[in-house]
């Protein structure tokens, strides 16, 4: 339903109720390519750490639990 919205009022992602000079386009409302392509190098780097600590964490915390008096 959303997406069907969205494309329906796709360039514009927010109407001004004042001004269609006022609407959020996506031409006005996207970053720069220069900082999207800083971004994307940041994130490049950064998925193998987050995919690193994702299998840590999984290795870590593996097997069953064990219930003995103490908990809960």
């Amino acid at each position: 339903l959303l997406g069907a919205i969205a494309s329906g009022m796709y360039p514009v992602m927010l109407r001004s109720t004042t001004n269609s000079a006022y609407d959020l386009t996506v031409q006005n409302a996207s970053a720069a390519n220069e900082t999207l392509m800083v971004m994307f190098v940041i994130a490049l780097m950064g998925l193998p750490f987050v995919l690193l600590y994702t299998a840590g964490v999984y290795f870590f915390f593996r097997g069953k639990v064990e219930l003995d008096d103490e908990s809960y």
